[in-house]
Order: structure tokens, then C-alpha cells, then sequence
């Protein structure tokens, strides 16, 4: 299982644990080819602890590229490997929906995602996306796939002194998935790498 964003199944399960009040601190978990996952709690709606997660890495592409292929349903499962469906529609230059539908190992159901998204327009050193879940007619909910909620992140695109782009890429969700976390945690963890990673060789032979 293969995905990105989206990191649906297990992605970050909330811990009913209201005695967490504060943000600790990221901790790297892994890292492949010079991209690096980050972890950390922070306080979510409920006063409940919710995992959130954090992806850096740089890339000779430029903003205007990376933001094309998020765009691109075509090019969607080519870095999403295990998505079975991407789809997106375009409601203007800096606003568009994401719909994607990922295969979860038996016995679990698939899983899917609407996520909207918003490009902060800023200027020659950096851009910004910012993306939520969504309900959205374009994608009704199908009883036989677990429709994932609350999940809520952004992309940042700085110019960095070496001329290359560097990204930060975070994602926190307040829906707990049913997935197991032993099952779910190495999934979640290498499949985000594994993402990121090809999404970078994309763009730069974009």
C-alpha cells in the first residue's frame, strides 16, 4: 500500500489523552534518498492528542511545476502507486478539489479522501497550499470504502540559497482510523517516503 497525503489508513490516530495540552516536539522517524518524516503530538478539537506529520525534502523543480502535478488527475497515481482512483476538479487557477481512493491490504476496506485546496498566492520565495477534507457532491460516499475525514495540512514552497526548492509537507487528522497501528504505523511511514519520493522525480523530469 502506497499513498501520499493522504496517508489514509491509520494516517494519524488520535490519543484520548486530555492530559497533552501542549505540541511536543517534532522526532524524526525515517528517512529515504535526503527526504526526512517528522512526527509530533498536538492538541486537536476535544482537547484530544492527534498526530501530526511532517515531510521535508528539496527539489531542483520549481513551484509553478510541483503545483501543476498536484493539479494533474492524469499524473495522480503515478506518485500515489497504490491509488486506485485520482481525481481532481479544477474550480479556478488557485482552487481545485482531490479525490483519491486507495487499496487497503484484506481484511480492511479501501479508503478514500475529498480534499480541497487552496494555493496562498506569495511571491518570487515562496507559495503555500493549504488543504482540508471536504464533502463534495463530484464524490459521494460509497458504503463499501471508509470515507476518512478531518484531516487537515498545507505544502510550503521556499527558494532556498542553493536555488533549489525546499518543501515542507504536514498533515494531521481528527478521525482515528479502525486500522490497527502496528498494521498501520510502517505502512503510513513508508508509504509517505515512497510518495515523496517519486513525486520529486517527477517534477524534475517534468
Amino acid at each position: 500500500m502506497k499513498f501520499l497525503l493522504f496517508t489514509i489508513a491509520g494516517l494519524l490516530a488520535v490519543k484520548n489523552n486530555s492530559s497533552i495540552q501542549e505540541e511536543t516536539p517534532y522526532v524524526l522517524v525515517k528517512t529515504k534518498n535526503n527526504i526526512a518524516l517528522y512526527e509530533h503530538w498536538i492538541t486537536g478539537a476535544f482537547n484530544t492528542s492527534i498526530r501530526e506529520l511532517k515531510v521535508e525534502f528539496a527539489t531542483t523543480a520549481g513551484h509553478e511545476k510541483i503545483i501543476a502535478l498536484l493539479k494533474n488527475a492524469s499524473r495522480g497515481k503515478d506518485w500515489n502507486k497504490n491509488a486506485v482512483a485520482f481525481n481532481t476538479i479544477l474550480q479556478s487557477n488557485n482552487s481545485w478539489i482531490t479525490y483519491i481512493r486507495y487499496r487497503i491490504p484484506w481484511p480492511f476496506d479501501d479508503q478514500d479522501i475529498c480534499m480541497q485546496y487552496h494555493v496562498i498566492p506569495g511571491n518570487k520565495t515562496g507559495h503555500e497550499i493549504h488543504f482540508q477534507s471536504v464533502v463534495s457532491e463530484h464524490f459521494p460516499v460509497n458504503k463499501k470504502v471508509t470515507r476518512v475525514a478531518g484531516a487537515k495540512g498545507k505544502w510550503l514552497f521556499k527558494n532556498g540559497a542553493d536555488g533549489k526548492t525546499q518543501i515542507v509537507y504536514t498533515i494531521a487528522t481528527e478521525k482515528s482510523s479502525q486500522v490497527p497501528k502496528w498494521v498501520s504505523d510502517p505502512l503510513v511511514q513508508n508509504n509517505l517516503l515512497d510518495a515523496m519520493d517519486a513525486l520529486k522525480k517527477i517534477v524534475e523530469d517534468y
